[in-house]
C-alpha cells in the first residue's frame, strides 16, 4: 500500500482556508461550480444515483445548500446520504424493507476535521 502524499495535518488546511477567505466571492463561485461538476463527472451520474437512498433526491437543496450526499462525496468519494457505518435495513414488521446507505469505510478527512479547520480560520 503506497503512503498518502497529503495527510490531514491542519497546517495545509488552515492555509487553504486563509487563502479562500482572501479571495472575493465572485472569483470563487466559478471554481466552486467547476469543482462540483468535476465531482459529479468523476464519480458518474448513474453511480451517484445508485449510492443515494432515493435516486430522485437533489444534490442541492431548496435552501441552496449542498446535501449530505455531496459532503460525503467530497470526504469519502461516495455519495451516500447518511453518516452511520455501513448500510442499515429498516423493516417495520411487514414484507417491505428500506435500505439506508451509510459510509462504508473511514476517510482520512472527516466532517469534524473540516469544522475544526473552519473554526481555526476565523
Amino acid at each position: 500500500m503506497a503512503p498518502d502524499i497529503l495527510e490531514p495535518d491542519g497546517i495545509l488546511e488552515y492555509n487553504i482556508t486563509s487563502i479562500l477567505h482572501q479571495i472575493s466571492l465572485q472569483t470563487l463561485m466559478p471554481a466552486v461550480f467547476t469543482f462540483f461538476y468535476s465531482l459529479i463527472l468523476t464519480r458518474g451520474i448513474e453511480k451517484i444515483k445508485q449510492e443515494m437512498d432515493y435516486p430522485d433526491s437533489h444534490l442541492i437543496g431548496t435552501d441552496g445548500y449542498c446535501s449530505q450526499e455531496v459532503i460525503n462525496l467530497i470526504l469519502t468519494g461516495k455519495a451516500v446520504p447518511n453518516l452511520f457505518d455501513g448500510d442499515v435495513e429498516l423493516n417495520s414488521g411487514g414484507s417491505e424493507t428500506t435500505l439506508l446507505r451509510g459510509i462504508s469505510e473511514q476517510s482520512k478527512m472527516d466532517y469534524y476535521h473540516c469544522m475544526n479547520i473552519k473554526i481555526l480560520a476565523r
